[in-house]
This record gives C-alpha cells, sequence and structure tokens, in this order.
C-alpha cells in the first residue's frame, strides 16, 4: 500500500530543538498559511460548486421556487471544462533527463530516465497529473505528490511513486514562495480532520487518549481541536545552512536545504521523519496568478465564467416561464353577446370547439373577436445568444474549438479556428509542464537514495516496452564490454519535451502513411512493414515483420549493405571455386616434385575462401542467402578433399611414380543457424 509518509531515516530533529517553541512556531506557520489563502480558497469553491451545476444564488433561488418560477439550469462548465482537459491529455509532456558533469554520462541519463518512466507507470502518475490538471483549470490549483513505496511485502527496498491528491483545499503551502513550481517553499501543511474515534485508533499513544472529548483542550489550539474532531496535519519545513565551498584560492558560500517531516495535532508531534532532497515532496499545479496589493489571486478556467453562466440560466429560464406561463388570448365581447353561451366561452381557451355561437348586439362592433399579445421571444433568444457569446469570449473557446459547425469550408481554415482556442488556453497547459518538470527534479533528486544498492531495475523506453538493466554493479553487455550504471554519481538535470503521447503520435503516423499509400499505391512495397507496425490491431506485430521479409534487399532491416556485401562475397567465391577446380585438374597431370608444394597453395587459398563464405554467411540477412552458403562451403570441402596430404613424400627421388592424391577425412557440414 502506498504510504505518503517519507522513509523514516535516523533524525536527530526532536533533539535540536526545544519541542513548545518547535510547536508554538509550527501553529504560527499554519495561521499565517491559512490567513493567506482564505479568499483564494473562498472563490475556488465558488468555481467547483459552479462545476457540479450549484449556480443561482440561494435568494434568488428561493424565492423563484417559493414563487412556483421555472428555476432551470443549463450547465455549460463541464464541456468547456473537458476541452481543456482533453488538449492536456493529449500533449503529455515528458521528463528528459541530461547530464551536466561530476561523472554523469549519457547512457547513465538514458537509464535514470527510463527509471523515471517506470516510476511513472508503476504509479499511475497519469492520473496525478490529469486530477491536478482538472483541479487547476476549475479553482485554479491542484496538487500532487511523490512518496515511497516498498517494492513487495517482502523486500527492504523501495520504489518512487508519483501520487493524486483529489483535495486540493487540504494544502498549506508557505505563503511567501516566489516560484511558480513553489520550489523555494519553507514550509507546507497538508491538513485531515479526524473524528475522536478515529484518532484514537490511529495514534493509541497520544496524550490526548484519556479525554472524554476534546472541549476542555480546545483553547490551547483553537484552530486544531473542535469539541469531537481535531486536525492531524503533516507538516514539512526546510532547514537552510551555509556551507563554505572552496576551490584553489576562490572561496563562496551555498546554501544546502535539509526538509524534515511529521505529523501533528497541533498540541503534540505525533510522528517524524527526515526527507531526503532539498524540495518539499509536494507539486502544485497553478491556473493564472494575479498579485494585487500583496496578495496573490489564483484563477482557473471557471472564474470569469460564472457570471455569463448565471445569465445564461436566467435567460433560458425567462424563454420556459413566458412560453409556458403566457396567458391565452382572451375574447372580447359585450355580455349581450355571449349571454347564455358564457359556458362555451370559458372553454374557448381549453378545448377544440367546433363552433361559438353569439348573440347579435346593435351596440358592438361586428362579432366577438380574440385581443392577441405577442410575448417577447425574439428578446430573450437575442439574450441568450449574448449570453451564450459571452461564455465562449471569457473561456477563450468557441464553436470550432467546441466540435461546432462553422462558416469556414476548407480544412485549414477549421485548423486555425481550433488553434484559437488552444492559444487562448494555452497558459493552463504550459502550467502542467511546469509541474511535471518539477516532479521531476524531486524524483531526480530521490533516485540516488532509492536506488543506491545493486539492483536490477526495469526501464521504460519511449515506444512503452521495457528493459530490465543491472545499476550501481559492473557488469559485461552482450557485446562483450564492460559497463556500469552508477546512479548514485554525477549530476543530471531535469527538461520537459511537449508534443503528443507515443500513442497519439504512432496514431498520427499512421494515418499520415495511409494517405500518402491511397495517393501512391506503389510506396506500400516500400513503407508497408512500418504503416501496419503503427497500426493498433491484433497480430499488427506480426503482419509488419512478414512485410519485412517482401521488402527489397536494399532496405532490409538493420545494415542495409550487409546483404549486397555478402552476396558480393558469394560471387567471388564461387568464381575462387571454379578456378581452383581447373587448377586442381591440372595438379593431376604435373610432376611429382611440385604437386606437393601447388597443392599447399592451392589449400591455403581453398581455406581463405571458405573462411571468408563463414564470414559472409554470418552478416547474411535472409534463409535463402545462408542456404545458398551452405552449398559453397560443401563445394569447397569435396575440393579439398581431393588435394594430397602435403605431408606426403615423394616414392623415389627422381619423381617418377607420382604420388596418389590421400584422400582427407572431412568432417560433415553442420548447417548455419539462420
Amino acid at each position: 500500500m502506498t504510504s505518503s509518509k517519507p522513509e523514516e531515516r535516523s533524525s536527530s530533529a526532536s533533539a535540536r530543538r526545544d519541542t513548545e517553541a518547535f510547536l508554538k512556531t509550527m501553529r504560527g506557520r499554519f495561521r499565517l498559511a491559512q490567513e493567506a489563502l482564505t479568499d483564494i480558497h473562498k472563490e475556488a469553491k465558488k468555481d467547483w460548486e459552479f462545476r457540479l451545476g450549484q449556480q443561482w444564488e440561494q435568494k434568488i433561488e428561493a424565492e423563484r421556487t417559493r414563487d412556483g418560477r421555472p428555476c432551470y439550469t443549463i450547465n455549460r462548465i463541464p464541456q468547456f471544462l473537458r476541452q481543456v482537459t482533453g488538449e492536456q491529455k493529449k500533449q503529455r509532456p515528458a521528463i528528459q533527463v541530461s547530464p551536466i558533469g561530476d561523472g554523469a554520462d549519457v547512457e547513465t541519463a538514458e537509464i535514470i530516465q527510463g527509471v523515471a518512466r517506470h516510476i511513472e507507470r508503476t504509479s499511475n502518475a497519469e492520473e496525478a497529473y490529469d486530477t491536478a490538471f482538472e483541479a487547476m483549470a476549475t479553482g485554479g490549483f491542484g496538487f500532487l505528490r511523490i512518496v515511497t513505496d516498498y517494492v513487495d511485502g517482502d523486500s527492504f527496498d523501495q520504489e518512487i511513486k508519483i501520487v493524486r491528491d483529489p483535495n486540493p483545499f487540504a494544502h498549506y503551502p508557505d505563503p511567501r514562495c516566489k516560484e511558480l513550481d513553489y520550489s523555494d517553499a519553507k514550509f507546507w501543511f497538508v491538513e485531515d480532520w479526524l473524528s475522536r474515534e478515529d484518532f484514537q485508533d490511529e495514534y493509541p499513544e497520544s496524550a490526548l487518549q484519556g479525554l472524554g472529548d476534546f472541549q476542555g483542550i480546545a483553547a490551547a489550539a483553537p484552530e486544531w481541536i473542535e469539541r469531537d474532531a481535531i486536525r492531524v496535519a503533516e507538516y514539512f519545513w526546510v532547514e537552510e545552512k551555509k556551507v563554505a565551498v572552496k576551490k584553489g584560492k576562490a572561496s563562496r558560500t551555498k546554501t544546502v536545504r535539509t526538509v524534515h517531516w511529521c505529523k501533528t495535532n497541533g498540541l503534540e508531534i505525533l510522528e517524524e521523519a527526515d526527507v531526503p532532497g532539498e524540495y518539499i515532496p509536494i507539486v502544485p499545479c497553478l491556473g493564472e496568478e494575479v498579485r494585487l496589493d500583496g496578495k496573490r489571486h489564483l484563477i482557473g478556467l471557471v472564474r470569469y465564467a460564472r457570471s455569463p453562466q448565471q445569465l445564461y440560466n436566467i435567460w433560458q429560464s425567462a424563454m420556459a416561464e413566458t412560453i409556458a406561463l403566457a396567458p391565452k388570448a382572451p375574447f372580447q365581447a359585450t355580455p349581450t353577446q355571449i349571454e347564455g353561451f358564457e359556458d362555451l366561452y370559458e372553454q374557448a381557451n381549453t378545448s377544440n370547439l367546433p363552433y361559438l355561437p353569439y348573440n347579435p348586439d346593435p351596440k358592438a362592433d361586428g362579432k366577438p373577436s380574440r385581443n392577441f399579445g405577442e410575448p417577447p421571444i425574439q428578446a430573450i433568444t437575442q439574450a441568450i445568444a449574448h449570453a451564450d457569446n459571452d461564455l465562449k469570449t471569457t473561456t477563450g473557446l468557441y464553436d470550432a474549438s467546441l466540435g461546432a459547425p462553422g462558416p469556414e469550408q476548407s480544412g485549414k481554415a477549421i485548423l486555425l479556428r481550433q488553434q484559437q482556442g488552444s492559444a487562448a488556453t494555452f497558459g493552463f497547459v504550459d502550467s502542467m509542464k511546469r509541474t511535471i518538470k518539477h516532479a521531476g527534479r524531486i524524483v531526480l533528486g530521490w533516485i540516488p537514495v532509492y536506488y543506491d544498492a545493486p539492483r536490477v531495475v526495469r526501464i521504460v523506453n519511449p515506444d512503452g516496452s521495457s528493459d530490465t538493466v543491472k545499476i550501481n554493479q559492473p557488469f559485461t553487455d552482450d557485446a562483450g564490454l564492460k559497463k556500469v550504471f552508477d546512479l548514485t554519481v554525477g549530476r543530471y538535470d531535469v527538461s520537459i519535451s511537449t508534443g503528443p503521447s507515443f500513442d497519439a503520435a504512432r496514431e498520427e503516423a499512421a494515418s499520415s502513411m495511409l494517405q500518402l499509400v491511397q495517393a501512391q499505391p506503389a510506396l506500400m512495397q516500400v513503407i508497408g512493414d512500418l504503416l501496419v507496425k503503427n497500426f493498433d490491431w491484433p497480430m499488427a506485430e506480426e503482419i509488419s515483420e512478414r512485410l519485412k521479409k517482401l521488402l527489397p534487399p536494399q532496405l532490409q532491416d538493420q545494415d542495409a549493405n550487409a546483404l549486397p556485401q555478402a552476396q558480393a562475397k558469394l560471387a567471388q567465391a564461387q568464381q575462387m571455386i571454379q578456378q581452383l577446380s581447373q587448377t586442381v585438374h591440372k595438379l593431376v597431370d604435373q610432376k611429382q616434385a611440385k604437386l606437393p608444394e601447388l597443392a599447399s597453395r592451392e589449400r591455403i587459398a581453398l581455406i581463405q575462401a571458405k573462411a571468408g563464405i563463414i564470414e559472409a554467411a554470418l552478416k547474411a540477412q535472409s534463409q535463402e542467402a545462408i542456404v545458398a552458403f551452405q552449398a559453397d562451403l560443401e563445394q569447397i570441402d569435396r575440393q579439398l578433399a581431393l588435394l594430397p596430404d602435403p605431408g606426403m613424400e615423394t616414392q623415389n627421388g627422381d619423381g617418377a611414380g607420382a604420388p596418389q592424391p590421400a584422400t582427407p577425412q572431412v568432417q560433415p557440414q553442420q548447417p548455419l543457424a539462420a
């Protein structure tokens, strides 16, 4: 189970401070953070209420409900939010690790980056990113956390996780932060309210256990304790220390940051530990920041859309009320005209009567007639259109961005209109880049701490595939090279690359290649394997591999020149074999004295040719070429068998009586592996 609690390393925090003074400072910091966030939380809660459909002022809603008047909510807010959050999910920023010195190298940087991807995958970091971004787009701020957990129930190895925090109102960071990622925060609170029973179950050794309720001690910490509940907060704080740095004759001082953590109820310390790295392991995702008169304002997408949404609801309700509750057109008649027919005229607006009789009245001008009055439907419709346009104006998302058809005719014009909406909301997506970058810095600082021993770890490649590598220990790779990936050595930096996720990029590539093949069908023979590989089909990989085998030789994978070179060597070997065959026939007729000498030279030539063929066979890229090499090797072995043994001597000194060639014992050639 994932724990937000940092690893309990040896901490001497208790010995370094007076507990009462520490708690007093801690409560003062919490009060400072709480006061700074009062207005921010108040406006953000209204934003969340609007998103949930609570969009009428309570007084107006109560009056309309009491009078039986329509009070409709046509909630447009989620539509705009989904457009922005969907854009963020398409443009997944990725952590990039680069070496910057002190023994860092590119290969180790790639391993660290692969470990970071593994951390993101195992901890479902996308959920953390999406939750923080959605909270930011709604209320102006959201958060995610960096924690650790054991690899499994039996292991003492820990791994890092990036987890979501669904309650942005539980966070109280240092209000004096100047950086947008809060990397300069010197303290941070994450609160949770527990009932008396839950608190007693979770902290049985607390000094508050013997109390029947918390009423008697509430005065000591009024922000922390209520009658039947108590606030339990995680408290992070940073200690800064000046350290001298010398290099030759030059010297200066640097600031070293140490992070600590504890859980407290305001009156006592319940747990405590040290935190690795120099940053508090909580990362904000902030919307638009505005500072006015020393106060900070955090604004999301909903903030400026609240008033247009209210007007939209009012005018939609007014239209329903005007149409549904408008009075029917009454009859104008004299009493004499309807005398005796009063019941029929009373039913005229509710029943479909075939006729309405009336009495002639000399004093009346004609017969009874209706007095028609038209409700102001057109004016209300225009007001609704204005409110609708105001919603789009305040969010920066217009019809094209929302998927509605517009006056544009060309695809390029439609795309440009959609890009206008993306540009208007790009600040929110850019904030997510800043969030992931700071999360990457924290993870990068933690990796040397939690991945400090020799072990085998899984890394994730950019395409989503995974490998296992040995870290913090020397090993020999497949090429016979000795390597060591020491994650505890070197300085590395984090940057962010943006663009579509790998899956989205693959889909775009497949779509583009498909259009290209449709325009030029002949290209299917050249890029067919790449096209199919990017499709999300079952058996797509298998089909791609089969298509790859049908590629022209010059486009075969890996080494494009390997097969042509092997074919050239094969042709040379075949030519040499023909020449050697002719030479062998001539050697049979030559004199005995020269036969062993010539045979030795030819044997060497044959052996060299055989070695060349074996080398070419090893580089062959197809089964057909390997089979051809096998046949050539067998032919060379037959030629070698015809040559005399170089150790044989002539039967007499004058060369008479040429020796018969010895038949060497040739081992059967084993087939070459493909």
